[in-house]
């Protein structure tokens, strides 16, 4: 049996992993077998798509990087397009930005150890892919300052997980 120590994180512990005390940035998992994305439901998060391989020519160099107030998103050349924009499913425009995010604790009644919710309606902002749930909130279900799980959406409709490690 292996034992493992469960610390307890407050909102400022997890706020200070996702940014690294000032600043931090993360990209999706690149790692084969990672199932960097899956879309499904709260209860079965792959339960409509359980991951696959990241697109190397715009999924593998994207970058977020966290700081206090902002999230910096980085497609370095091409954003891979959700079923939402055209070409669907394939790599598409640059939609880098830079933008203020609400930070704060979980409220939902669903998992998550805290929340991260953007302005504006995706496509314009977004996290992980373009086509996350509308209400573009970001729930942290597992953060350590080597791997960062979010979960996109409210808990009540389709769930949008994402896997992430430092770069």
């Amino acid at each position: 049996m292996k034992l493992k120590k469960v610390v307890v994180l407050t909102i400022a512990d997890i706020k200070n992993i996702l940014t690294g005390g000032s600043s931090k940035t993360w990209r999706l998992d690149p790692t084969p077998g990672a199932n960097a994305i899956i879309v499904g439901t709260e209860n079965n998060p792959a339960q409509y798509f359980g991951g696959g391989p990241l697109d190397p020519s715009c999924q593998t160099d994207d970058t977020y990087t966290f700081n206090n107030t902002n999230v910096i998103y980085n497609a370095n050349g091409a954003t891979f397009n959700g079923g939402n924009i055209a070409p669907n499913y394939n790599c598409g425009a640059d939609r880098s930005f830079n933008v203020a995010y609400t930070y704060g604790a979980n409220t939902s009644g669903f998992a998550g150890l805290a929340t991260i919710q953007l302005p504006q309606a995706p496509p314009v902002t977004f996290i992980g892919t373009t086509d996350v749930p509308t209400e573009n909130m970001y729930r942290i279900i597992e953060i350590t300052p080597t791997r960062l799980v979010l979960r996109a959406g409210n808990g009540t409709g389709t769930v949008f997980q994402f896997k992430f490690i430092p770069l």
